[in-house]
């Protein structure tokens, strides 16, 4: 008796743990399912600000309005909307009156997104937002960076962004990757307003020294730390007439583009700002095929000529090494 009555008492307990993983399930698949043709998961708490959505299929931007209605949620860690290619556009106020700390869009249609997009709540408490593999989306307006007045880091990438015509406006933005696009030309101080900004990431694209030439980019720099990355671009002459009024690059990325020579003109006036700011500012060259040539010979009594980073010649020589017997026959 004492063996069934056991038996009874773990058969219930079991029972009731089955009764109450299916009812969780079931809300589970209900909020899921009020989608009407994505698919919602949902991870943390809904009552600490822990919650995480992560959905996918998405066709109209107002099913994120629907599931935030029904989770009664006031705050969001983040939202990730992913696999969802006919989602070309977000109506305005989806979020509500939600609170969202993190967005993110990752393999969508999306074609642009405006600062109405996002009522107070969001705009506020916003910090990061991610556009990535979003091949129509072609241009980033500054009403939205202006708009979304809690962002730090924007990271829109491997999309179709061509140009930077449109100056960022005052903002608290720390971190921006443009890197993975189509840029070719970029507007004089598009950067100025962008006080806090200390990380532009612009690899990848393509620029070239005919397209960023004499162009004037002011940077703030705050803490004495400006990382600017060219890598990967259509640079031939590095940056050619790229005047820094204000800070300088700490940090320079310009590997892996077409650099054959090193103008005196172009170098020597950057690396002179660049070393009378900071006292570990370099310029990163590699994978590019730079000549060495007489041209070059100006580096051997140039006194930064330690900036310049991995600078690997043609045939094999290191910049930092060369010596005046390497230009013994030049004129």
């Amino acid at each position: 008796d004492i063996l069934n009555n056991n038996t009874i008492r773990s058969m219930q307990w079991l029972l009731s743990i089955l009764v109450a993983v299916a009812l969780a399930t079931q809300q589970a698949a209900a909020r899921s399912s009020s989608a009407r043709m994505g698919t919602c998961l949902e991870t943390g708490g809904l009552d600490n600000g822990t919650l995480v959505l992560e959905c996918t299929g998405i066709v109209d931007g107002s099913e994120i309005t629907t599931i935030l209605t029904e989770l009664g949620a006031t705050e969001v860690e983040s939202i990730s909307i992913s696999e969802s290619p006919e989602l070309t556009s977000m109506p305005d106020g989806v979020f509500g009156d939600t609170a969202v700390h993190h967005l993110s869009f990752y393999d969508t249609g999306l074609q642009s997104l405006s600062a109405s997009v996002f009522t107070s709540p969001t705009a506020e408490s916003l910090q990061s937002l991610y556009i990535k593999r979003c091949p129509d989306f072609t241009k980033l307006e500054s009403s939205l960076i202006g708009g979304l007045s809690g962002l730090e880091r924007l990271y829109l990438s491997f999309s179709g962004l061509t140009e930077l015509s449109d100056p960022l406006p005052a903002t608290g933005l720390q971190y921006i990757d443009l890197t993975h696009n189509k840029i070719v030309t970029i507007a004089d101080d598009y950067f100025i307003a962008a006080e806090a900004l200390n990380i532009v990431l612009l690899g990848f694209n393509n620029f070239s020294s005919d397209s960023v030439c004499c162009s004037t980019q002011t940077f703030t720099a705050p803490d004495g730390d400006l990382y600017l990355d060219f890598g990967y671009n259509a640079l031939s002459a590095g940056l050619l007439g790229f005047v820094f009024p204000s800070a300088a690059p700490r940090e320079l990325i310009l590997s892996g583009n077409n650099i054959e020579y090193l103008n005196e003109t172009t170098y020597a006036p950057l690396m002179d700002q660049m070393g009378s700011q900071y006292t570990d500012a370099y310029i990163l060259l590699d994978s590019n095929p730079l000549q060495c040539g007489c041209d070059l010979s100006w580096v051997v009594d140039e006194p930064n000529r330690h900036m310049l980073k991995n600078a690997l010649c043609i045939n094999g020589q290191i910049v930092d090494n060369l010596s005046s017997e390497d230009f013994e026959d030049c004129p």
